[in-house]
């Protein structure tokens, strides 16, 4: 067990001596579908084959619908790539929601923050949060392409519509091998790129990987937007998916 662990170590040399040298570059992800998004145990028969239809927007979707991420040392710029095509596609915006391909996400290591840009309830918000998660690492390895990564687990809480706790565990594969510490979704604060994410059973893989070491490219953090609270947003939403039930029922 000893041995292991001063193997896994040692393997993680290269992300702290190289670290020290400017890299920069470009992922494009994608996603596929690895487990059930959506629980219908216990659900009638109608809900179920909501849920379906649901599960079938985002495996029709997957193809049309890819993120970019852009990095230097020190901050990085999530977002979709925008098709023209979805303007009047109801299943591919759905699956464009699910996979959160309606928010822009930049981070800071610096200045240890997470922003966020989204459009909602017909206004622009800025959400800023703090950069840091707080990973579980796991001697567990695999090779993605020629990448060696290592496998972490993070314990995410959060409040449902129902103004229920819940928690969700989401998986990801980082390599110390391009020493930065950014992924998907605004996720990072690993010793090196997250290449797969597991999110809710939609895993985030790197299809393509530009790196430029010894560049640096400069990222901007988005303005033009109401700098709001998560939780003040999350209330928010809550309400208005409150109002929409109710109206149902």
């Amino acid at each position: 067990m000893i041995y292991k662990r001063i193997i896994f170590l040692l393997l993680l040399i290269p992300f702290f001596s190289f670290s020290q040298q400017r890299v920069s570059g470009k992922i494009i992800y994608k996603y596929r579908i690895v487990k059930e998004v959506f629980n219908s145990d216990k659900k009638s028969e109608n809900i179920k084959s909501v849920f379906k239809g649901f599960s079938e927007n985002l495996e029709n979707s997957k193809e049309k619908i890819s993120f970019e991420l852009i990095f230097n040392q020190n901050e990085s710029y999530y977002k979709m790539i925008k098709k023209l095509e979805s303007d009047h596609d109801k299943g591919l915006n759905f699956a464009i929601l699910i996979t959160g391909g309606k928010e822009e996400l930049y981070t800071s290591i610096k200045d240890t923050i997470r922003r966020k840009r989204i459009t909602a309830f017909g206004e622009t918000f800025l959400i800023d949060n703090n950069f840091k998660n707080s990973w579980k690492l796991t001697q567990e390895s695999k090779k993605i392409g020629k990448y060696t990564c290592y496998k972490a687990i993070l314990e995410k809480k959060f409040t449902d519509s129902y103004n229920k706790e819940k928690k969700m565990l989401i998986e990801a594969w980082y390599t110390p091998e391009i020493p930065v510490n950014f992924g998907p979704k605004g996720y990072g604060n690993l010793p090196g790129l997250i290449l797969e994410l597991d999110q809710g059973g939609i895993l985030y893989y790197a299809q393509q990987i530009e790196l430029n070491k010894g560049k640096n490219i400069v990222i901007n953090p988005p303005k033009n937007g109401k700098i709001i609270s998560e939780e003040e947003f999350s209330n928010m939403f809550r309400k208005i998916d409150k109002k929409k039930r109710n109206k149902k029922y």
